[in-house]
């Protein structure tokens, strides 16, 4: 979100399940998360319970600078695939040079229990074949990872873009 003001917002959109916790948030309309789910309940994993402790999926809301003024903003919800989705956008924007709606329409994947790979339709199968010849393993069925929420500011020009991913629903709207 971006204000009149140039106020930039980003945040985390999941809320875990179907209805999170099941509690609504009285005259705010709002459902809490259940993000504990996220947590690894075997000893030893990088997201192990711990006192005073976040998951680390809900830790991703981005916003960029550049020359100390935001420049985009990135968010999106997955819970396991938020880090990494936020990541491969920022990823396509600035290493890429990707407009921002090319950068979250492209195809994403992740390996968070090596070998073990999660993709997306779009992945070329080439690329597949590499990285299996490098002992990867991608699952047999294409997955869906995240759903990215973007604006992004030229600030030579001033202009704003928004960008919004089709996984899900969601769009982008201006209004001045």
């Amino acid at each position: 979100m971006l204000d009149k003001w140039g106020n930039m917002v980003s945040y985390t959109t999941t809320i875990e399940e179907a209805f999170g916790s099941g509690m609504m948030v009285p005259g705010y309309g709002f459902m809490l998360n259940n993000e504990m789910t996220d947590f690894d309940f075997t000893p030893g994993g990088i997201n192990q319970v711990e006192p005073h402790k976040r998951p680390r999926s809900s830790m991703t809301p981005t916003i960029v600078f550049k020359g100390g003024k935001p420049a985009f903003s990135v968010g999106s919800p997955g819970g396991s695939t938020i880090i990494v989705t936020v990541l491969e956008v920022i990823t396509n924007l600035l290493d890429h040079g990707m407009s921002i709606q090319r950068a979250i329409d492209a195809p994403r994947f992740m390996s968070s229990k090596y070998p073990e790979v999660s993709w997306e339709r779009g992945i070329p199968k080439s690329v597949r074949i590499e990285l299996e010849a490098r002992g990867h393993k991608f699952k047999e069925e294409p997955t869906v990872q995240g759903s990215v929420q973007s604006i992004v500011i030229d600030l030579e020009s001033g202009k704003i873009y928004g960008g919004a991913d089709s996984r899900r629903e969601g769009t982008v709207i201006g209004v001045l």
